[in-house]
């Protein structure tokens, strides 16, 4: 019998998509995390508070003077980015293992675009804050991640069609 030409394409492209993950995560460690655990460590290595307080271009002199609402966004934000981390992480391993089509590449897909939209509604919650108003505009702060986010939902509903697609092709012979 004869090996399936398809099968040999299909396995070259999984192993691609693994290796691409393997990048990926090694990547992603570099511009996420690694940041993160530098800012962590720079932060409890300081003698003293700092000096000031920089949000989105706009100093503090002191704690004491941030907005109690700017300080919330903050509370917010610091869970959305590290949940975001490990959604990320987990698709990627999902991928590492040569799970494309799957339910729960679907949830996760879904959960990142949720995360992104929330993450430029707080963006543009801290824009409010910061100048007290907004003008509607394509300058609009957040407008990239509300817009990424709303894509995000849409490539895992696209995502969730190829699963179903998936499915009802391995149940016909």
């Amino acid at each position: 019998m004869k090996p399936n030409a398809n099968t040999a394409s299909t396995a070259a492209s999984l192993e691609r998509i693994r290796g691409i993950s393997r990048g990926l995560k090694l990547l992603f460690f570099i511009f996420y995390i690694l940041p993160l655990l530098l800012a962590a460590g720079t932060a409890c290595l300081q003698k003293r508070l700092p000096v000031y307080y920089n949000f989105d271009g706009v100093k503090y002199a002191s704690a004491a003077d941030v907005p109690g609402a700017l300080w919330l966004v903050v509370a917010l934000a610091i869970p959305l980015y590290l949940w975001s981390a490990v959604t990320v992480w987990q698709l990627l391993n999902l991928y590492g293992q040569g799970i494309v089509f799957s339910r729960a590449n679907v949830r996760l897909y879904q959960r990142l675009g949720r995360m992104i939209l929330a993450a430029g509604l707080l963006q543009l919650v801290t824009s409010l804050i910061m100048t007290q108003g907004f003008l509607l505009g394509p300058n609009l702060a957040g407008l990239p991640w509300i817009l990424g986010g709303l894509a995000g939902m849409m490539i895992a509903a696209i995502m969730e069609e190829g699963c179903k697609l998936r499915e009802e092709s391995d149940l016909t012979v």
